[in-house]
């Protein structure tokens, strides 16, 4: 990161001093007033910002030669910076790819934890403490770096022991892990689309329960201890009844189908 940044300020910083000493008084001495916008050009604006601006320089001007040096020599610095960069790259890229990483290197305790490691039960307390010293986050590079990704397993590979037994008789020794992680888009929207339904019953059950007790408080006040006599007896006499609530239902529209 650091380099990169460095390359970045050697590519902007020195060109736009070189820009200041040459290429602003270029554009800003010259006598160049522009041209007034008509059916077959367009304005030519060379006031306030563009007096250090290409505007400045007339078509056929000979100090567009100047313009043309500087782009040249500008893109000349930038492609052998990045060759310069190249070069030391492809060094430190050779040196991982046969040697590995510097960083991840066993520390000097490393010797000693694999003979702790050898040793008897007794020694455990001092190997962890040996283990707790590594650093996390070298451990996850490491891990990282060594790691690939596999699709397509067969149905007949798809346990870790199996995965680990088929490509340890590969490589021998050589693989640390082997896992599956499973691919379940379908399962988590099967379970989202559950869980929407349970919440449209639990609302229309909570409605259906709602109307329920609603219906029998009304009946209860509409019993005949809390009906009038001479209503009761006009009921009785006529031959009707107290009006009585409709008995409450729900309707469920079907929205979806299941296949």
């Amino acid at each position: 990161m650091i380099r990169f940044l460095r390359f970045g300020f050697d590519v902007t910083f020195y060109p736009f001093l070189c820009a200041c000493l040459i290429l602003f008084p270029t554009y800003y001495t010259n006598p160049y007033e522009g041209a007034i916008a008509t059916e077959n050009s367009e304005e030519i604006v060379t006031g306030g910002y563009f007096r250090i601006t290409m505007n400045r320089l007339e078509p056929g001007s000979p100090r567009l030669w100047i313009s043309c040096l500087f782009g040249m020599i500008y893109f000349s610095f930038v492609l052998r910076r990045i060759w310069i960069e190249w070069e030391t790259f492809i060094a430190l890229r050779f040196d991982f790819l046969a040697n590995g990483d510097a960083e991840m290197d066993p520390d000097p305790s490393h010797d000693e934890w694999m003979r702790l490691n050898q040793s008897s039960s007794s020694s455990k307390r001092r190997r962890k403490s040996l283990i707790s010293a590594k650093k996390d986050d070298q451990l996850h590079l490491e891990q990282y770096r060594n790691s690939c990704i596999v699709e397509f397993i067969p149905d007949s590979h798809r346990r870790d022991k199996e995965l680990f037994e088929f490509y340890n008789a590969i490589f021998p020794g050589q693989v640390v892990r082997a896992e599956i992680l499973l691919n379940a888009n379908k399962l988590t929207k099967l379970i989202a689309e559950r869980k929407k339904y349970i919440q449209l019953y639990e609302k229309t059950y909570a409605k259906h329960f709602h109307a329920k007790q609603v219906y029998r408080k009304k009946t209860e006040s509409l019993s005949e201890d809390d009906v009038g006599v001479f209503s009761y007896l006009c009921c009785r006499c006529f031959g009707h009844s107290p009006n009585v609530p409709p008995e409450p239902r729900v309707k469920i529209r079907r929205q979806y189908s299941t296949g």
